[in-house]
């Protein structure tokens, strides 16, 4: 695998190393390194396209995590009171499933990194615990915590870290040596936070490191032996080290009660008091997220407990706390994730596998620690400690999972599974030089869009004349498979937001997971968005230009094109088509599919700067350009005359359908319908037909019963919905859905006319949508409400079509009434002159191409 294929898993790798080494040093890096990963899990679950299916057990573990947010979400709506901030540390739970679910699927070595991140976490651990208590930085005087985590999580996390440190019997003599002093290093600090805690963690900690490190499953009596002695040595060393705190903890505990009410035992007893009383009174739902402290406070009014204990915005116990304010439903959701992990964990203690045990006592570990320190103190409560139990959680069985599903395959699969991601490279193709094409294409193999039709079309044909077409394009669509096609992301944090929500609603559609993580990605790209908005001002699209030009020189370098074939739509295709033929020299040809700058238009923003400057490096660098209407080329030869020798103009044409003859026409009833096909905005709306259509039935008012339109691709638009409701007609619009392209003529064929909605803004002029060298091959009258445009006229006229400006109602009303009773009294024929298709233009392109280009085209057979 090339380097820059192993980038995502070296990228995960180092997450997976950083987020247990920062958890305790560095604030926010840990969560820094959740988000990333995150990150990357939506883009790998969006586009590889082999992942093994998931197991029930996996989604039983994923319902697990999801349930505690549920359970928040499910008190916010009974309650009817929202406190979104209290929702931060629960929903770090459902931001792992992503995680989990994808690192479970793929083969990214990750528990070794994770274990080395914990060992460099207990050294930091360990110093951080030396200069805070040897320099009393440490806002606990004499107790190892900092700034953002007190001394009870503190000792949570070290101790986790250190016995996730130790190694298994796969590690070699030295890393034996070195985790075990890490591991070592990370109960020190553990212990150096003086939380009593602990003494309830090392010994089932320890006896269980000695269960999983045994081999084979078999357990001699003299390893129970070396297991007893060492839990005991532990378990002696941390008491002795921790005498003073179980003293101060018994003489509280034996104290009468009014006594040392404000001790620290003091204040807990009062606080577990109260947060049952709480939850007694609230069993179902509790209190509400965040309203604890509200009742506390009424409790020290009322005298039940100090106003020290009521300062506490929790109750110093996770259980009690999820009980007071998510009553039985959280509880339950809490103690779903602990019981569904620790069982899964649990079934892998006898597998002969030692990493597999190792990450199976990993995990089991982290949730003793957590169950064990939160009897005593809240872990639950912030975002950071919830983020690394669930990352962790994550991480450990998604390792399990790995090595489970490799312990499956033949040695062969095996080997070839172990290349990480290598499914997302592309196929080999050996291409000739003389007979390839680089083909620049943000929009490629996307179903509906016209951008993808323009170049899609053409492949065939190109294939056909002998050229392999080498795509670069974006990674929506489908990749191809019969050419080399690279699927490249953007590099802007704009792009990265549209191409993500485009692939999920791919992949899932617009259901519940596409509402539910395309507003986590854009919140994640917001800050590098507006920071890309202000330094640059672009379309979203303009940073693709680097990919492009990045992957394409590679691609020249390899397959040596004759041409490169920049197309677009986005006019970051044809900036990188400019700079890799300034860098390689290869000849440059362009095809531009609507105007850019129009006649006397004003420059006034960075992004329509843009747009000329991109027309002026076209007209003045490229071998060969062309437009798709007669208007448009004119309009630019007018503003650059050096294009005049080397520009032309092509229809783009549509492919022929399937079937070889003519449809026959559409089975006449008694409903006239008129059809419209694509997409609607609120430059290219249906108001103004509407408004005809209002028109026409207020003069023929038998007319409301026969006439219907029927809508696919686009519900009617904002704008013609008022129009329609305001004439009366709102009822005579029926949306049809979306089509898939092979269905579209089908659909057309079945209309008594076909509308096309041209626009009314200037560049319609210069414009030809493509939909209507589609309605050509439908053999059916279309009723083109256009603007401007004498050349689309004449296309529907010279057609027998029928035209009205598209601004104008009553103009529409008078074509539309002549296309209604034509079609009633069977007046209407199609013209003689034929559809336009993609070969008449690819044929007017190669004869270009043949006399300026020569070396561009292969010889003819």
């Amino acid at each position: 695998m090339t380097p820059l294929g192993l980038l995502p898993t070296r990228v995960i790798q180092l997450l997976a190393l950083l987020a247990p080494a920062t958890v305790l040093l560095v604030r926010s890096g840990m969560q820094t390194s959740l988000a990333l990963l995150l990150c990357i899990s939506l883009v790998g679950l969006t586009l590889r396209q082999r992942l093994p299916l998931v197991s029930k057990e996996e989604r039983l573990l994923a319902l697990s995590l999801l349930a505690y947010p549920a359970a928040v979400l499910l008190g916010f709506a009974w309650h009817q009171r929202v406190t979104w901030p209290e929702l931060d540390a629960p929903s770090r739970f459902m931001l792992v499933i992503p995680i989990f679910l994808y690192l479970a699927r793929v083969d990214v070595p990750i528990f070794r990194c994770y274990r080395w991140g914990c060992a460099l976490g207990c050294i930091g651990a360990a110093g951080w615990a030396v200069w805070a208590i040897g320099f009393e930085l440490s806002p606990f005087p004499g107790r190892a915590a900092n700034y953002f985590v007190n001394p009870i999580p503190f000792a949570c996390l070290a101790s986790i870290l250190a016995f996730s440190a130790l190694p298994d019997r796969s590690q070699s003599r030295r890393s034996h040596a070195v985790l075990w002093g890490c591991a070592v290093l990370g109960l020190g600090a553990a212990m150096a936070s003086q939380s009593r805690a602990i003494l309830l963690v090392i010994p089932p900690a320890s006896l269980l490191y000695f269960l999983s490190y045994r081999q084979r499953g078999v357990i001699s009596t003299r390893q129970w032996v070396w297991a007893a002695v060492g839990t005991l040595a532990l378990s002696g060393l941390s008491a002795t080290l921790l005498k003073d705190r179980i003293a101060v903890g018994v003489h509280e505990l034996a104290a009468n009660p009014g006594e040392l009410i404000n001790s620290s035992m003091g204040l807990r007893l009062q606080l577990w008091h109260a947060s049952s009383e709480v939850f007694l009174a609230h069993p179902l739902l509790g209190v509400g997220k965040g309203q604890l402290p509200q009742e506390l406070k009424k409790m020290a009014d009322q005298g039940v407990i100090t106003r020290d204990a009521a300062d506490f915005r929790h109750s110093h116990s996770d259980l009690l706390f999820v009980l007071a304010e998510t009553g039985l439903v959280g509880a339950a959701s809490v103690l779903a994730i602990y019981l569904t992990f620790l069982v899964a964990f649990s079934r892998r203690f006898s597998s002969p596998v030692p990493g597999i045990r190792s990450a199976a006592y990993a995990g089991t570990v982290t949730l003793g620690a957590y169950f064990t320190f939160g009897l005593a103190d809240s872990m639950l409560t912030q975002s950071m400690q919830t983020a690394f139990l669930g990352l962790a959680l994550a991480l450990l069985f998604a390792h399990i999972r790995q090595r489970e599903r490799l312990a499956t395959l033949t040695p062969a699969r095996a080997r070839q599974s172990n290349r990480a991601m290598s499914d997302l490279k592309p196929p080999a193709f050996r291409v000739s030089a003389d007979t390839s094409w680089l083909v620049l294409s943000h929009c490629f193999n996307m179903d509906g869009r016209a951008a993808s039709q323009v170049i899609t079309a053409k492949i065939p044909l190109l294939m056909a004349r002998g050229i392999v077409p080498v795509v670069v394009s974006a990674p929506m669509g489908e990749r191809a498979i019969l050419h080399p096609h690279i699927q490249a992301f953007a590099v802007g944090p704009g792009a990265l937001r549209f191409d993500a929500r485009h692939l999920i609603n791919q992949r899932w559609g617009r259901g519940f997971i596409y509402k539910l993580f395309t507003p986590l990605v854009s919140l994640l790209l917001a800050p590098l968005t507006v920071i890309e908005r202000l330094l640059f001002g672009l379309q979203n699209h303009a940073s693709w230009t680097v990919s492009a030009v990045f992957f394409g020189w590679r691609l020249i370098k390899r397959h040596q094109p004759a041409v490169i074939y920049s197309t677009g739509g986005a006019y970051s295709a044809h900036w990188a088509g400019y700079w890799l033929k300034r860098l390689t020299g290869v000849p440059w040809i362009a095809e531009i599919h609507d105007p850019m700058i129009l006649p006397g238009q004003m420059l006034n923003d960075r992004n329509t700067r843009r747009l000329a400057k991109t027309e002026t490096l076209i007209c003045q660098h490229a071998d060969q350009a062309w437009w798709l209407t007669r208007a448009a080329l004119d309009s630019a030869v007018l503003r650059h005359p050096e294009l005049a020798p080397r520009g032309f103009w092509v229809h783009s044409g549509a492919s022929a359908p399937a079937a070889s003859t003519p449809p026959p026409p559409a089975r006449q009833t008694e409903i006239f319908h008129i059809a419209h096909f694509g997409s609607l905005s609120t430059h290219r709306n249906l108001g103004a037909f509407a408004q005809a259509l209002g028109l026409l039935i207020h003069k023929l008012p038998s007319l409301r019963g026969h006439i219907v339109v029927d809508l696919f691709g686009s519900d009617l638009d904002a704008l013609g919905r008022t129009q329609a409701a305001q004439a009366g007609v709102a009822d005579l619009f029926k949306f049809g859905g979306r089509l898939a392209h092979q269905a579209v003529f089908a659909a057309m064929a079945q209309a008594d006319a076909l509308l096309l909605i041209h626009g009314t803004t200037q560049a319609c002029s210069e414009y030809i949508p493509a939909k209507t060298f589609e309605y050509l091959w439908a053999h059916r009258p279309i009723l083109g409400c256009t603007f401007k445009n004498p050349e689309l006229d004449q296309l529907i006229l010279e057609r027998h079509g029928y035209v009205a400006a598209a601004d104008d109602p009553a103009q529409i009303a008078q074509a539309l009434e002549k296309a209604y009773f034509d079609w009633r009294h069977d007046a209407w024929h199609p013209g003689t002159v034929p559809p336009i298709d993609v070969e008449s233009g690819m044929t007017k392109i190669f004869d270009r191409l043949a006399v300026s280009l020569p070396q561009a085209l292969p010889p003819r057979q």
